[in-house]
Parts: C-alpha cells; structure tokens; sequence
C-alpha cells in the first residue's frame, strides 16, 4: 500500500485560525476504519524503529479515549520519521481526526493557571510555573506527566502514559550540535540564534530550580530541553481562548423565561432582555473579550502531534470545535491524494 505524508499546517506559535469554530462542508471518515496498529513504510531508522515499539499501545489507548480516526494512520518511514499518512484520497475539508479537549496538553498565555502543576511542583511559588513563557509551562507539563504521574487529573483520571511515551526521546536540532559542525555551517546568524537560545533555555531552568526544590529534584536540565523542543516542535496555537459550548446557562435561561412569564412575573419584553444579556455576555466571554486581551493558548494534541513530521507542504488544518469541545485535523485544498 502506497501513502501520502499528511503535514499539518499550523506549528508552534501559528496560524491564529486554528481556533477557529470549525464550519466543515462535509465529514468523511470510515467509521469501520480504526487507527491501524502503526505500519512500516520502509526500513525506519533504529531511533525510529525504537519509538515505533513504544507507540503501538497508542492506537488501542486512542479508541478506548474516544479519539475518532479516519482515512490516516501512523506509519514509520527512513526519511520522514513516524507521522500520519493518508490511506485513501482526502478531499478538502475531510475531517481525519477528532480528539476531546480533555485529552490535551494546554498553555494560556500570557499567564497559566494549572492546579495540578503548581500544587505538585510550584507549592512554593505557584507563580514560577504561572508567569513561565508557554513553551517552558508545556515543558513542566509534559515532564509531569512523562516522570512523576501519567494520569492527567483534568482530563477524568486518564491515564496519558501510552501517548507520552509515543513522543520522540531525542532531537538533532542545531542546539544539540557540536561547535565544530555549526562553524561548518559558515552562517553567523544561525550561530548566535543557537548561543542565544542556549543561554534563554538555561535560565529559564535556572529560575525553576532556584524557585521550587519540588521541580529541581525531579526535572534535570536534559528533561527540561527535551520537553521545550517537544513542545516547540509539535505545538499549535491560536487566539480563541474561549470555553467550549455549555448548555446549561441557556437551558437555565429558557426556563426562568418560562416561568417568568407563566406566573405573570413581568413582561415579554422583561423577559427577552434577561434572556439577550445572558446571552451577549456568554459571546463575550467566548469570542470577544479573549481577542481583546490577545490571549493565545498552545495545545499538543494526540495523534495530531504525529501530522508535524515535515515541515514543508502542508495538506492538514487544525480547527477548535466550539459545539463538541474537541480539536479535529482536516484536508486542506485541494485534498489529499492517496499514493502520492
């Protein structure tokens, strides 16, 4: 069977439109058609080989989570790593995956507040973790989870081991070079953004350790980078900060308007403006007031993490699905092509 390499389009720090309330034309996805136990495309490489043993639990851990999958699946390849690749042809806008926000790791900036991070690393100074550059909150997130406890309290007592344990263990990014292969490089530039980056990743740690002995004693430095460039390398971000639909104030709001106007309380009109103000402040909360504080949230996602294996022509867009709380992956124009 011949693949197509499915790359999402947005990374860290990306489009904005990735939050987005989702307006689909159409959803195809073979609901007969799991996530396949990852396949073998040609011989991976041994790291790659290595981390296809420790995701296949991830396929069953995704079905039992109600992560619905259709039309992709995990395959290892020798030049592109372990990433999604399309099983059949994709039109545009063919939703491929959809996963429950639940099952997220997730960064508010320009402040975080997670309770689970600052009670079990931060009690000192909840603030370090609260006040940290988003790519270091995901960082202490994924570090959590990776070697202190793998159930994620936040999502219901799911335990997140099998997709953790999916994520690369190493990078062979620039900043992991030595000395002598960046002055091969012969550009400057790339150079001092290396030295830079370096020095801001050190500090950061420092600060952390110097704030919480909680956070020195259980994340090294090693663990801190590795989680930074996870974070940085499979990250999505968007300005919707909202919360997902809730029904109840509009349910509570039909039926004070019920009784209201059953027992001859007040008027219609009465009525329909209790009802509009209700209703305009949840639009505001959800819609406006987030694009007026240019509040941005970074969110790793399972299996959707998998679409960032190259980083050139995309075919994959993120969207926020307000009405079903939960982050879907879909074709873009004009589709996806199987065996291309």
């Amino acid at each position: 069977m011949k693949y197509s390499a499915f790359v999402i389009s947005v990374f860290a720090g990306g489009s904005a439109s990735a939050f987005a309330p989702t307006a689909f034309k159409t959803i195809t996805r073979q609901d007969s058609t799991p996530l396949f136990a990852v396949k073998t495309k040609s011989d991976p490489s041994p790291s790659t080989s290595s981390r296809l043993k420790r995701t296949t639990p991830l396929t069953g851990w995704a079905k039992d989570n109600d992560i619905k999958v259709g039309g992709v699946e995990i395959v290892a390849s020798n030049n592109a790593g372990l990433g999604l690749y399309s099983t059949q042809n994709l039109s545009a806008n063919d939703i491929v995956i959809q996963v429950p926000t639940k099952l997220t790791l997730s960064v508010d900036s320009p402040a975080d507040y997670n309770a689970a991070m600052e009670k079990n690393l931060f009690s000192s100074d909840p603030k370090a973790y609260r006040n940290s550059p988003w790519w270091t909150a995901l960082s202490i997130q994924l570090n959590y989870y990776d070697k202190v406890d793998s159930v994620n309290q936040l999502a219901g007592g799911v335990d997140i081991k099998p997709w953790i344990d999916s994520l690369p263990r190493a990078y062979d990014t620039p900043l992991h070079w030595s000395e002598s292969s960046l002055d091969e490089l012969q550009y400057r530039p790339m150079m001092e953004a290396v030295a830079l980056q370096k020095r801001v990743w050190r500090k950061q740690y420092d600060d952390l350790v110097a704030a919480s002995k909680e956070f020195s004693s259980r994340i090294s430095y090693d663990d801190f980078v590795w989680g930074c460039e996870t974070a940085r390398s499979r990250a999505f971000s968007g300005a919707y900060s909202g919360s997902a639909f809730n029904p109840i104030p509009y349910a509570t709001v039909t039926a004070l308007v019920a009784v209201y106007i059953g027992l001859g309380i007040g008027t219609v009109e009465q009525a329909a403006n209790g009802a509009a103000l209700v209703i305009c402040g949840s639009i505001l909360k959800d819609f406006v007031f987030p694009k007026l504080l240019k509040a941005q949230k970074y969110v790793i996602c399972p299996l959707i993490d998998m679409a960032n294996h190259v980083g050139m022509g995309a075919t994959g867009n993120v969207a926020f699905e307000y009405f079903s709380d939960g982050f879907s992956l879909s074709a873009l124009d004009p589709g996806v092509q199987q065996g291309k």
